[in-house]
């Protein structure tokens, strides 16, 4: 595949969010691709816009993009037509992303334009794309959305268990459908590949995994910020947005059966729970315990990693990568995981970072980064290493830009129907 020339495109990509900024897991993977891919290529973004406040952000897309096409959608909205589908046999999925004005911006999009290929972000953006479409189109899942809601019923209770269930069973057929349309379906990790060719072992499936950047030199100052947190350490932190339930679910766990064991050992330590749109029940936690110190949305983490003396992430639900332990690594700050965090990554547990499948284990590896943080300085340079060899962003987006290409090369001698067929 290195060998096909890569001759420049007109792309259409088809996202679920808006794809700025890069401030959580599918907005950092889809910025980072849609920003490489414009290097060479024309790019023309439609998507879904479900915060009020991040339509402004459609101006900064527009210096990669040659056009964007925003359109909001209500949540509210969003969550009455996904329960009105109960009766029907489609994932709840489907109705929350659906958008009869983006629908017809992407129509009128491809009616004025050729488009060389379609990239289409997530599973619940393939509804914009016909079953007939005869332009190239590549179905970047990301994570498996069906395994994460069989997880959510595993950990959450009646009734909600049964309608995650539901939604599970629903998703997965559905995902297992539309592979069989797309050319290549694109995953984050390899155990996501593995689930998905036990769907459907005939559609082509191909890891494009996420990156990270390691900073040469010194981290970011962050001002203020660093010098109150440098008067606030020591200090362990998480980070993620904190209105999505694996790290909702992932916080509390720590804090209601690692934090107390660590405060024993450790009386003055701080957790930094660092994220955007903290829940009522995440604040509530953090009133509950004053050395719990929950920000809201910080304009940089990177501050927060690198005087923190662990990353600590109990996540007990996850699927593909973690975006949050790259960053950890990559700002050299040693972490300490759980081993469903891991699973997508090739970190060897011991060498790059530290497992723990218990809250005593956990608990042990804080108290023990915290007070012998010398034993941690091998980890730190193989987890840093490690993010270089494995997780270059550059090498991962060349990978993507070569594949698709060579998608798009196999439609370019043939004759098709217009390109507005395909929607």
């Amino acid at each position: 595949m290195t060998d096909i020339p890569l001759a420049s495109m007109r792309i259409l990509y088809i996202a679920h969010r808006i794809p700025y900024p890069p401030n959580k897991g599918e907005k950092i993977r889809s910025f980072h691709q849609i920003k490489y891919l414009a290097r060479r290529h024309e790019v023309h973004l439609a998507c879904l816009v479900d915060d009020p406040g991040d339509l402004r952000f459609q101006y900064e897309l527009r210096s990669f993009c040659r056009s964007v096409h925003a359109v909001p959608i209500s949540r509210y909205w969003a969550y009455w037509r996904a329960l009105l589908s109960l009766a029907s046999r489609q994932p709840l999925t489907l109705p929350f992303f659906y958008s009869a004005r983006l629908k017809r911006s992407i129509a009128r999009m491809t009616e004025s334009l050729a488009f060389d290929l379609i990239y289409v972000f997530s599973s619940s953006m393939a509804q914009y794309v016909s079953d007939s479409a005869c332009v190239p189109t590549v179905l970047d899942m990301v994570d498996v959305d069906s395994d994460k809601w069989r997880q959510y019923a595993r950990f959450t209770r009646w009734p909600r268990s049964a309608l995650y269930a539901l939604e599970w069973r629903r998703l997965a057929a559905y995902e297992c459908s539309i592979m069989k349309r797309f050319r290549q379906t694109l995953v984050i990790a390899e155990p996501e590949a593995k689930i998905l060719r036990a769907l459907n072992p005939s559609s082509a499936i191909t890891v494009i995994a996420n990156g990270a950047d390691v900073a040469d030199g010194d981290p970011p100052a962050g001002g203020s910020v660093s010098a109150d947190l440098r008067r606030a350490a020591p200090y362990v932190v998480f980070t993620g947005a904190m209105d999505y339930f694996p790290n909702i679910d992932g916080v509390r766990y720590f804090i209601n059966e690692v934090w107390p064991q660590v405060r024993r050992a450790v009386p003055d330590l701080r957790f930094y729970v660092v994220g955007m749109n903290p829940t009522r029940a995440i604040r509530a936690l953090a009133k509950r315990d004053l050395n719990v110190v929950v920000t809201g949305y910080v304009p940089d983490t990177r501050p927060y990693l690198a005087h923190a003396a662990a990353c600590v992430i109990p996540l007990r639900i996850a699927r593909g990568i973690q975006n949050k332990i790259l960053e950890a690594a990559a700002a050299g700050t040693p972490v300490i995981t759980t081993p469903q965090a891991l699973e997508g990554l090739c970190f060897e547990p011991g060498r790059e970072v530290r497992l723990a499948d218990t809250a005593a284990t956990f608990a042990e590896e804080v108290v023990r980064v915290v007070q012998s943080p010398e034993q941690y300085r091998q980890q730190i340079a193989a987890a840093i290493e490690a993010v270089k060899t494995h997780y270059s962003w550059e090498a991962s987006l060349l990978q993507l830009d070569t594949l698709l290409c060579a998608v798009a090369d196999t439609y370019r001698n043939q004759p098709h129907k217009s390109a507005a067929q395909a929607i």
